[in-house]
């Protein structure tokens, strides 16, 4: 059900078309299931599978024989494998290194507008988009880099953690209803053992009466 539930807006997504923000989607997606405590049987077992397919993928993506992938879109994930080979679909990417480089330690400074900005001439065809942290290397240097990366680093750590401690309280919840329902138990069979007593009693005690009296104890022991 999830995975319909998921495969839906990815379809939708792709019929755009917009590959970049489909991927995306699925390391999001793929993130949270990590995190609800996916069994790595499952992790490797998926891996195995998808391993040999992204090479079958790969070598009929370069004879174009992807029919749900159009041309551009091949090549933005060709040149992402092999660079030098595809330098024009890959023009974005190099522009975006030559930008956060050009940043150095500190910065050239939120909006600035000088003539060396790599933003400002247009080397960055898409700056808003998920090339977004171009701009920041380049407006804050190194050290707003490591600052924004930490901001996403606390946030990853604290859902993880809070995935961790949700597994565990669900744990422990399961555990306790697993006791509960074995005390359940135990007083039920307490109950019948003593009933089982009571009733051997009473079988002894008819047996011993009709033993003393002489009487048929047949039909009041049962």
């Amino acid at each position: 059900m999830a995975a319909v539930l998921f495969g839906i807006p990815i379809l939708l997504i792709l019929a755009e078309p917009n590959l970049s923000t489909s991927l995306i989607t699925i390391m999001v997606f793929a993130a949270m299931i990590f995190a609800a405590g996916l069994s790595y049987k499952w992790i490797f077992g998926v891996l195995a599978v998808l391993t040999p397919l992204a090479g079958i993928f790969i070598y009929l993506l370069q004879y174009e024989m992807i029919p749900f992938l159009r041309g551009y879109q091949a090549q933005r994930i060709l040149s992402f494998i092999n660079p030098g080979q595809y330098q024009d679909a890959n023009r974005q990417q190099d522009n975006s290194v030559m930008a956060i480089g050009s940043g150095q330690l500190w910065g050239k400074g939120l909006n600035n507008t000088t003539i060396a900005s790599v933003k400002n001439g247009n080397f960055l065809s898409e700056e808003s988009t998920d090339f977004i942290f171009a701009i920041i290397g380049e407006e804050l240097g190194f050290v707003g880099s490591m600052m924004a990366k930490r901001i996403v680093d606390v946030f990853l750590t604290t859902e993880f953690e809070g995935g961790r401690h949700q597994r565990r309280i669900d744990k422990i919840a399961a555990l306790e209803q697993e006791i509960r329902q074995a005390r359940a138990d135990s007083q039920e069979n307490a109950t019948l053992r003593q009933l089982l007593d009571l009733r051997e009693q009473r079988r002894d005690f008819v047996f011993e009466s009709a033993r003393i009296t002489g009487a048929d104890a047949s039909n009041w022991a049962s």
